[in-house]
């Protein structure tokens, strides 16, 4: 029969079409799997500062009294209580309390700031001034700092000595001002948020300065994290070089 003589001799010719038309799909996609995604990740040389220190940071930059305010509502929360939260929890509590004092759009920033950490390397410049300073190897959850002297307790403001070093990184109580109470005893209180010792000694020190007694003077105790700080926000160009030698005869350039 004619026609299944042609049909037969057409079946081979489809089946290596079909092959030649494959053969390009699945190179590429042995290509595809072949390919290996390269992915990269920035670690600041601080550890983790805590994400409420960041945020009273974030409060001060934006108004100082919202950071007082910030202290004063975080003081109302029991330390066991708070301990016993989560990092979302902690998260929640702060945009809580932060409402209270931002605008909705000021809570954006907040939020972004949060998640790219940019309060954290001054929060790192807290740590190492603790450190130059001797509070740190006390290990007092507060420290005070007053006439030229570090102490666990709160001193008496009969003793004399030298006047502390004010930066202007520091938060003054408004209650005493540098300005317009020269004289006046400067407290320095080295603590962290969130704890109950810190919340007695920022009331007896906001009780001072409130009566015109002293200046008080606050500065962040910051723990040391257990891991690096991760940066985010950052782009990263990666140029790899090929390494390997190629031979190459140069035979006939020479004998040109």
């Amino acid at each position: 029969n004619p026609k299944a003589k042609m049909a037969g001799r057409k079946a081979p010719f489809l089946w290596v079409l079909v092959f030649l038309c494959a053969c390009p799909l699945l190179s590429c996609g042995m290509a595809q799997k072949k390919k290996k995604p390269i992915s990269t990740l920035l670690n600041a040389k601080w550890t983790n500062t805590p994400m409420l220190l960041e945020a009273a940071e974030f409060l001060a930059s934006e108004n100082k009294d919202f950071l007082w305010s910030f202290i004063e509502a975080i003081g109302d929360v029991e330390e066991q209580a708070y301990r016993m939260k989560t990092d979302e929890e902690i998260y929640q509590l702060i945009l809580e309390l932060s409402s209270r004092y931002l605008t909705s759009s000021q809570l954006d920033i907040l939020r972004f700031s949060l998640s790219l950490r940019t309060e954290s390397p001054k929060l790192e410049m807290y740590r190492h001034l603790a450190i130059e300073r001797g509070a740190t190897h006390l290990g007092c959850q507060v420290v005070f700092e007053f006439a030229g002297k570090l102490s666990c307790e709160m001193p008496s403001l009969e003793l004399l000595g030298a006047e502390p070093v004010i930066f202007k990184t520091d938060h003054i109580y408004p209650g005493g001002s540098m300005n317009d109470q020269t004289g006046l005893p400067v407290i320095i209180l080295y603590g962290t948020l969130g704890s109950d010792v810190f919340r007695q000694a920022h009331k007896e020190l906001s009780t001072l300065a409130s009566q015109g007694k002293a200046v008080y003077v606050f500065r962040h105790l910051v723990p040391e994290g257990d891991a690096k700080v991760r940066l985010s926000g950052y782009g990263v160009e990666l140029q790899i070089k090929s390494s390997e030698y190629k031979a190459q005869d140069d035979t006939e350039l020479k004998g040109e």
